[in-house]
């Protein structure tokens, strides 16, 4: 991007991105699967982060695409496993179950985390992956105080008896635009991205449950988890921008750190954006 040196903008923008967690639990198992179709997911998988604007670290990605052109799917896993924060198993009744991973639950305040998800799959199920919390729910920003007031109001006066919607501070879904697919595709092993908005900093829990429709949840709650997350406030940053003879001017930015993370996240960006 290349802006006139003597253009000056004055707002306020929010950043909103990630830094990849990093290992700091057990290891995960490693499944023997086919190498072609795992190299082909994971691929896309790159590519995806890569279009979220948070791509992995270089080592990690050369590492990767060696492993893929090998067809090397133990090697594919060892790298990636690391960096995996939910681990989602289907047995061949194609009942749910998740359990944590050893990725560092670290979020970004105000813009969509991609998290990394791998999915073992006994039951060759192809069905739709659906991620879902009690903490989500609709979240907020850039309304006036007053109008924040009045919903608060109205919320508390139908259920006077509950502050469950206190407690809607996260936003989950799956990603599963071009280049991943919005079905699982029956292999034993495949790596997911889910992606994860808080409008809240701080330590917060949030408990997190996935199925492939209804009824495939397995027993005893095994298909929820609680993970308490680490969440990175934002960082409001003041720019000014005039042109040549001192007037208002408008631009269109795109900030990378230098791991090449982008800001702010392209996970709920549009295309065409204004200028």
């Amino acid at each position: 991007m290349c802006i006139h040196k003597r253009k000056q903008f004055r707002g306020a923008l929010v950043l909103a991105g990630l830094v990849l967690p990093a290992a700091w639990a057990q290891s995960i198992e490693t499944v023997e699967v086919e190498g072609h179709p795992l190299a082909a997911n994971i691929k896309r998988l790159v590519e995806a982060f890569e279009y979220l604007g948070s791509p992995f670290p270089v080592d990690t990605a050369v590492g990767l695409k060696a492993a893929a052109n090998d067809r090397d799917a133990k090697k594919l896993q060892q790298l990636l496993d690391p960096q995996v924060l939910l681990v989602v198993s289907l047995n061949p009744e194609s009942r749910v179950k998740v359990a944590r991973g050893p990725a560092r639950a670290t979020l970004q305040q105000a813009g969509f985390t991609p998290v990394l998800i791998k999915v073992i799959n006994d039951s060759t199920v192809t069905e739709t992956l659906r991620i879902k919390s009690p903490q989500s729910g609709p979240v907020y920003a850039g309304v006036a105080a007053l109008s924040m007031s009045r919903q608060d109001q109205l919320q508390l006066k139908e259920n006077e008896n509950t502050h469950g919607d206190r407690d809607r501070f996260l936003a989950v879904e799956m990603f599963s635009s071009q280049p991943m697919t919005a079905r699982l595709s029956g292999l034993k092993v495949e790596y997911a991205i889910g992606l994860i908005y808080s409008n809240e900093a701080g330590q917060r829990e949030a408990t997190l449950s996935f199925d492939v429709g209804q009824g495939s949840q397995d027993l005893g709650f095994r298909s929820e988890i609680p993970v308490l997350f680490n969440v990175r406030p934002a960082i409001p940053v003041m720019l000014s921008i005039k042109d040549y003879d001192g007037r208002p001017s408008c631009g269109r930015f795109t900030f990378r750190d230098k791991t090449g993370h982008t800001y702010p996240p392209q996970a709920k960006r549009l295309a065409p954006e204004p200028a």
